[in-house]
């Protein structure tokens, strides 16, 4: 519990909420990560799925600025997916329990009119990111 709640706290500035012995509450704007220790953790191999994607405002930044700290990338931003008007940008690292998490950014497809707000959250520096898809299962 403690080397992940130093990485999540400490290298994504996620606040702190609240603790106990086996678990932390974190905030980031208006989400919430709970971290919990436990007698048997499934390793990151597991069949369940464990991803959490935060939104970003510019993903080039907020990469540049979390491998300045010490964060180690799966993958640098590139493009995931698009469709006629939005294309998703994403880049992927772990946390120290191997868990994925994703950078994301939603950006407007090139040459498409752009009619939908591609929904930009705050910038990894305003350590408020804003959390798409939480899957614990």
């Amino acid at each position: 519990l403690g080397r992940s709640l130093r990485f999540y706290a400490e290298l994504l500035g996620l606040a702190v909420l609240d603790r106990t012995p086996d678990s932390a509450a974190l905030a980031f704007g208006d989400g919430r990560i709970l971290l919990r220790q436990t007698a048997h953790t499934p390793p990151p191999d597991d069949s369940r799925v464990i991803h959490v994607h935060v939104q970003v405002s510019d993903i080039d930044a907020a990469y540049q600025s979390l491998r300045a700290k010490g964060v180690g990338f799966v993958a640098p931003p590139s493009l995931t997916s698009h469709g006629d008007r939005l294309a998703l940008w994403s880049a992927t690292f772990r946390d120290p329990d191997g868990h994925h998490i994703a950078l994301t950014q939603w950006r407007a497809t090139p040459g498409a009119t752009e009619t939908t707000d591609p929904g930009t959250g705050p910038s990894a520096q305003d350590a408020a990111p804003h959390v798409q898809n939480v899957d614990p299962h």
